[in-house]
């Protein structure tokens, strides 16, 4: 005899993610605030790295992880001044149609 039981159950699991994955979940919802408590993580993270573990990375690893937050700090840098210029152009566009 065979019958169908239903069997509902909940595990935690680990899941990884990668850049690709935070950029779908923030381009349907830029929500600022959310985003900018998760950059407050990396920071803390950041900044509280021990010297120690630091000191235990070799000099690939180093410029690795420098050029990588001297690229990502550059990005965040030409956004802003390409939206600061955008809205320069506009200002100057408006008035030269006046």
């Amino acid at each position: 005899m065979l019958i169908r039981k239903l069997i509902e159950f909940t595990q935690e699991v680990d899941v990884h993610i990668n850049a690709e994955d935070i950029s779908v979940i923030y381009a349907d919802d830029a929500d600022l605030p959310i985003w900018l408590g998760q950059m407050n993580c990396i920071a803390q993270f950041l900044k509280g790295t021990p010297k120690e573990v630091i000191k235990q990375l070799n000099q690939a690893q180093v410029e690795t992880i420098s050029e990588f937050l001297k690229t990502e700090g550059a990005r965040f840098l030409e956004m802003f001044t390409c939206a600061d210029e955008s809205q320069t152009s506009n200002e100057g566009d408006n008035n030269a149609q006046r």
